[in-house]
């Protein structure tokens, strides 16, 4: 016995084939044409905070793995570009009068990676 497809669903799927729209398996997952090469770089975007006050931290060096730096803005935030996908090791801030932040960074595997990172001294 064969599933039915109805009429409305089978007319879409024509003027879609029509068009040139990649096939789809089922799974969600479309043909050849719809298919992307993931980004073999990762972003890392953060803020830098002052731990006992909350507030942003302007002018923080933030170091990423394989010495990538940024320093942060006036809101604290930072951008750290260019790291390579599967990179792991630490992520350091550091300030004026002592203050830091470290973070471990497991294998980045993600397009972009969001961090608050709050600063103390040791």
């Amino acid at each position: 016995m064969s599933a039915r497809v109805p009429t409305s669903v089978a007319a879409l799927l024509a003027i879609l084939a029509a068009l040139g729209a990649p096939a789809c398996d089922g799974g969600g997952a479309s043909g050849a044409r719809g298919a992307q090469a993931a980004p073999s770089r990762v972003t890392i975007v953060g803020t830098c905070l002052r731990a006992a006050t909350g507030e942003p931290l302007e002018g923080v060096t933030v170091t990423g793995p394989g010495g990538v730096r940024a320093r942060s803005g006036p809101r604290g935030e930072f951008e750290l570009t260019g790291l390579a996908r599967g990179t792991a090791g630490e992520l350091r801030a550091e300030f004026d009068g002592g203050l830091f932040a470290t973070v471990p960074l497991r294998p980045l595997e993600d397009d972009r990676l969001v961090v608050v990172l709050h600063l103390r001294r040791p």
